[in-house]
Parts: C-alpha cells; structure tokens; sequence
C-alpha cells in the first residue's frame, strides 16, 4: 500500500541523489508540485462538492471516504513505481534514458 509518506520518502531520496545536478532538480521540484495538485484535483473532479455546506458524504455515501483513499493509494504506487526509475536506474543502452542514471 504505497502512502503519501512513501511518495515523499522516495521524492527526498531522488534530491538527495542527483542534488549536484541542479537543472534535474529544479525541474524535479516542479513536477512533484504539479503531481501532487493533479492528484488532488483528480480526486476532486471524480467526487465534486455541490455546496459548501454539507459534508461530502451526503452526496457520495458514507463510503466516499474509503473510495478516495482506494483510488490515492492507487496514483500513489503508480508514482512510485515512476519515480523509483531515478533511484534504480535504466539499462545502459536505452536511448530514452533522460536524466534518470544509468545502470552498470
């Protein structure tokens, strides 16, 4: 079950490994932010508020709650299986390898 601390775990250890490559990493920064409001805002598109009053529950059910978490953790191992690529590294040859570091 991949939680938002596993994301952000994995997000510090990519800074921490290819912190001397500046241009990578404020690029890096950017896309986590990106990511992380995309995500949020996914989830709100798929269970929108219609008032600001009443809790979302009265229009989804009592399970929303457990839905939302469900389609989180999901985006969240689908991210961290994209970001291990930087931490495990590509196979010397692919010409796709960006800066993501090359296996040996």
């Amino acid at each position: 079950m991949a939680s938002n601390q596993k994301v952000d775990s994995v997000y510090v250890a990519i800074l921490k490994e290819y912190a001397a490559d500046t241009a990578f990493v404020t690029r890096f920064e950017k896309a986590q932010k990106l990511w992380n409001l995309t995500k949020h805002a996914d989830i709100d598109a798929r269970f929108p508020s219609r008032s600001n009053d009443e809790p979302i529950t009265v229009y989804y059910g009592q399970v929303v709650v457990d839905c939302m978490s469900s389609i989180v953790i999901e985006m969240n191992e689908q991210r961290l299986r994209y970001l291990n690529q930087w931490l495990r590294g590509i196979p010397e040859g692919d010409v796709c390898i960006g800066s993501i570091k090359m296996n040996k």
